[in-house]
């Protein structure tokens, strides 16, 4: 959470006012970078390859319950461009294939399945693994699979715990194959017969199996009166955690305004080649949008280059017939500010 406030004020040359010998007079850049190195020393090095201690440094035994430890790593790195101990990744790969489960779950016997299993994908994000890799998917399905389950506990359903319902909102949001954001807005099965589920939006009462994140939140809220609409969820498997579950909601039901209406139009080959042309509306903040196209909604997608403007001609191999899908993702020297709708263009056979 510290890592998350720093790396959030944008200023990695700012000095420490106040603080205790070692933080007062540093930079917020140098901080973080201590602390990433902080959790990279805690990594257990053993047969079963680099899973965190939850008691780090004092316990040896690894567990995927750390959800702190890769959320602050991706922080640093994409938000101060600190380094990370290279040996770190091939420690977590060898950990995470060893304690994936045959049900795709991850396993810990300290948090229960359902933290642990979405901490282990958020591990995957910082490594830049996601969808075709046979751990995500596996760990997708059994997320999907089970996303219906009752509240019971943390070994039951993944609506039993804010801590491990805000990894797998991360690790969805976050989810970035070969170091290309892709975020997730269906969750995909390969078990035959259950269709994709928008985590996020599904509702109950719009003809979904299951409630999503943000219903499920809105339906969880204490009702307004002594003490305030607040959220105090009784399941979470440490009852220290639910003094926090207010803030975790709100992180959860906090979306930021993005691009909503990028389009395009098609021209089919002729004297020119074939091109795409797209337009969206400015989005304040942004300096630069990056352009992606992919095959299917939802991916996976490709980086095709920049524009300055709100517009983007498409012209890299495309043929008349073909249907492509495009997202933008607004951007500024700061760091990525978000992803835009799909828009699907279908260029003509003449």
């Amino acid at each position: 959470m510290v890592i998350g406030a720093l790396v959030a004020s944008r200023t990695p040359a700012a000095i420490a006012a106040t603080g205790p010998t070692g933080i007062v007079g540093r930079t917020y850049k140098d901080i973080v970078q201590d602390m990433v190195d902080a959790y990279a020393s805690c990594v257990v090095r053993d047969a079963t390859g680099g899973g965190w201690s939850f008691d780090c440094p004092n316990a040896t035994t690894p567990d995927n319950s750390v959800l702190a430890a890769p959320r602050g790593i991706i922080a640093g790195e994409s938000g101060f461009g600190v380094q990370v101990d290279p040996n770190l990744r091939a420690w977590n790969q060898q950990w995470l294939t060893f304690s994936q489960t045959g049900t795709g779950a991850f396993g810990d016997a300290i948090w229960g399945t359902f933290v642990a299993t979405p901490t282990g994908m958020l591990q995957l994000v910082m490594d830049d693994i996601g969808r075709g890799d046979a751990r995500w998917d596996k760990a997708e399905t059994f997320l999907r699979d089970n996303f219906a389950n009752l509240p019971g506990n943390s070994a039951t359903s993944i609506k039993s715990t804010y801590y491990g319902l805000f990894a797998s909102t991360e690790a969805m949001l976050l989810h970035d194959p070969q170091g290309v954001l892709q975020p997730i807005q269906f969750l995909r099965s390969a078990t035959p017969g259950v269709p994709p589920l928008d985590w996020y939006a599904a509702e109950v009462s719009s003809g979904a199996p299951t409630d999503g994140v943000a219903r499920f939140l809105v339906s969880q809220q204490n009702s307004a009166g002594v003490g305030g609409a607040f959220w105090f969820n009784t399941r979470e498997p440490d009852p220290n955690l639910s003094p926090f579950d207010t803030a975790l909601a709100l992180l959860m039901l906090h979306t930021s305004p993005c691009v909503a209406n990028l389009s395009g139009r098609g021209t089919p080959s002729g004297l020119n080649s074939a091109r795409v042309d797209l337009t969206w509306s400015a989005l304040t903040g942004a300096n630069f949008y990056t352009v992606l196209r992919g095959s299917t909604i939802g991916g996976p997608y490709n980086v095709l280059g920049t524009s300055t403007r709100n517009a983007y001609s498409d012209h890299a191999g495309l043929a008349n017939g073909h249907s492509y899908v495009y997202v933008i993702q607004p951007d500024n020297t700061e760091g990525l500010l978000c992803q835009s709708n799909e828009a699907k263009v279908i260029v003509p056979n003449r």
